[in-house]
């Protein structure tokens, strides 16, 4: 079986996709701009996939969406770090709503009661 290309797509299979800093940044400034109309960035990547894969391979999503929720890698959250973490919050509920992944690292671990100690409420008559 055999392959009609033309010059044009050999040179890009065989040299690859190279883009201009000139370019680089033109792309980069569309994508700016079209990503305010989105709250988060997997609905710009449905609608702008072409700029989405601009964005991956240069490593830029962080700067156009600055705000997006980032995930630690496997076997981040150990005992310091969820300290650490929880440190930000005033309660259980809070610490569970703010940071799913650490909380239920903690709770894991069994280390929730040490954290955040149970309040013991008297009653009175």
């Amino acid at each position: 079986m055999k392959i009609i290309i033309t010059e044009n797509q050999h040179k890009t299979l065989i040299e690859g996709i190279k883009l201009s800093d000139e370019e680089k940044k033109e792309r980069l400034e569309k994508s700016i701009e079209l990503s305010q109309n989105y709250k988060n960035p997997r609905q710009f990547a449905l609608d702008h996939p072409k700029y989405w894969s601009f964005l991956r391979t240069q490593k830029l999503v962080d700067i156009v969406f600055p705000k997006r929720k980032t995930y630690k890698p496997d076997g981040y959250w150990n005992i310091d770090t969820i300290g650490q973490e929880s440190m930000k919050y005033n309660s259980r509920s809070e610490f569970e709503r703010g940071n799913q992944w650490a909380y239920e690292t903690a709770r894991k671990l069994g280390i929730l009661d040490a954290l955040y100690p149970k309040m013991t409420r008297e009653k009175y008559t």
